[in-house]
């Protein structure tokens, strides 16, 4: 049934699947790491395209990794795919993906990276060094082949590259087909390598992303919530949204935020300008800044976010 499977995405017609010739295993030297035979400027244009849009695309975190373990999976023709990432408490499960059928399922987690899921040698290996690791017939001629996992699962054809964004390593790509070896051959492998490339980077802007929009959520509870006055404002001390509380502390009303007639400036002590102006505005930079709890403001505490 495996054999069938593998067989099943070994020989798709889809121009995913047709770069390269596959190079027997009895005709390549078995090593830990792996020297790319294929050149990505060999493989089809429209291969590399397809391959860098999949993950490129994505911005919402889980969606990339969704579709970072499908393309992988898919490309390398692997069964199993497992994504893991650097923790503060150590190494973390961040994806699984297998072949069930004609389809690839993905389960998405965050979790401590349990013993026995993969074979730790390897992964210790590829996280020590940073470079790839390639085995045609992992349970028979690797140097790896003492590893528990790979004598329990007899495992054969394994690939793990690290990956990389700007030399700093933020996590490892695993891929494994058990029941047939010499399943990764160069043209595959560069296609895969491609696209860990693209993964690191795209996956480093996603958790950027993804900390900017919880950042957000919880601006926007504390505004919504109107426990205490907040408003944002402009370089000209125009302000330009505020919540309830800050209007009623400050004794507007909406419709005179609407016409923009609410300044800072007016709001504040004339002996207090010059002192607000350099705390509130040391450089005029154009990203976000946020000012907190500032106070005496008609004698009430009133906190400002400034963009």
């Amino acid at each position: 049934m495996a054999n069938g499977r593998f067989e099943s995405w070994r020989g798709r017609s889809d121009p995913l699947f047709t770069v390269g010739v596959n190079v027997p295993s009895e005709q390549r030297a078995p090593g830990p790491t792996i020297t790319i035979g294929t050149s990505v400027e060999n493989l089809e244009l429209a291969t590399l395209i397809r391959v860098s849009q999949a993950v490129s695309s994505e911005i919402v975190l889980d969606n990339l990794i969704n579709t970072l373990m499908r393309t992988a999976i898919e490309q390398a023709g692997a069964e199993r795919g497992v994504l893991i990432v650097p923790g503060e408490g150590g190494l973390r499960l961040e994806a699984q993906a297998a072949v069930s059928g004609e389809t690839v399922r993905v389960h998405v987690c965050d979790q401590p990276l349990i013993s026995g899921t993969l074979p730790e040698s390897v992964l210790h290996y590829v996280m020590r060094t940073r470079e790839s690791v390639m085995l045609d017939d992992a349970a028979a001629q690797s140097s790896f082949a003492a590893d528990p996992y790979i004598q329990r699962c007899r495992s054969r054809s394994i690939l793990l590259l690290p990956l990389l964004a700007q030399a700093k390593l933020t996590g490892a790509l695993y891929l494994e087909n058990s029941p047939a070896s010499g399943v990764f051959g160069p043209a595959r492998v560069a296609v895969v390598k491609l696209l860990a490339s693209q993964a690191a980077i795209a996956l480093e802007n996603a958790r950027l992303y993804q900390d900017l929009a919880e950042r957000e959520a919880k601006i926007r509870r504390l505004v919504d919530a109107n426990i205490v006055g907040i408003c944002m404002y402009d370089l000209e001390g125009r302000i330009i949204q505020a919540n309830d509380a800050f209007l009623h502390s400050v004794q507007y009303e909406r419709e005179d935020l609407g016409a923009g007639r609410i300044h800072w400036t007016n709001l504040t002590p004339r002996e207090g300008l010059e002192r607000d102006r350099q705390e509130w505005f040391p450089d005029c930079s154009p990203w976000v800044r946020y000012s907190l709890l500032r106070e005496n403001v008609f004698g009430r505490t009133i906190a400002a976010c400034l963009y």
